[in-house]
């Protein structure tokens, strides 16, 4: 399956803030892909300093809600790919579900509360001809 990345959603930047056990059906409905690369994840990195100047932390539509230390896509994929930051995740309090883009350089990822609200990236499905 080739999925490529046809829009963006920063949720906080022009339709309020959000958190991912909210998004998460939305973006089975419409279509959310999962991010399985490194080039996927620096493409996320550049919309991210692109369009959030406070280059904060930002949610990539990942969680292992359904089964700790089991990550899957919010479309329903395994994770095939990472990028966690050093120590992470680390389920911290036995609360932390979803995962997010860090800030600072790398933009690596951490493990947080799913309740927690930040910005979102959601990706789409390239539409069949």
């Amino acid at each position: 399956m080739q999925l490529s990345v046809v829009s963006l959603v920063l949720l906080g930047v022009s339709l309020g803030l959000a958190s991912p056990s909210g998004l998460s059906k939305v973006r089975l409905e419409r279509g959310g892909c999962p991010m399985f690369c490194l080039e996927e994840h620096n493409f996320v990195k550049a919309l991210i300093q692109n369009f959030d100047h406070n280059q904060g932390l930002t949610w990539i539509g990942l969680s292992d809600m359904h089964k700790e230390g089991a990550w899957m896509w919010s479309d329903g994929c395994p994770k095939i790919f990472d990028k966690w930051s050093v120590g992470q995740p680390d389920n911290a309090g036995g609360k932390e579900h979803c995962g997010e883009i860090c800030f600072g350089g790398e933009k690596n990822w951490n493990d947080r509360p799913c309740s927690t609200t930040f910005p979102s990236v959601c990706a789409t499905r390239k539409p069949e001809c």
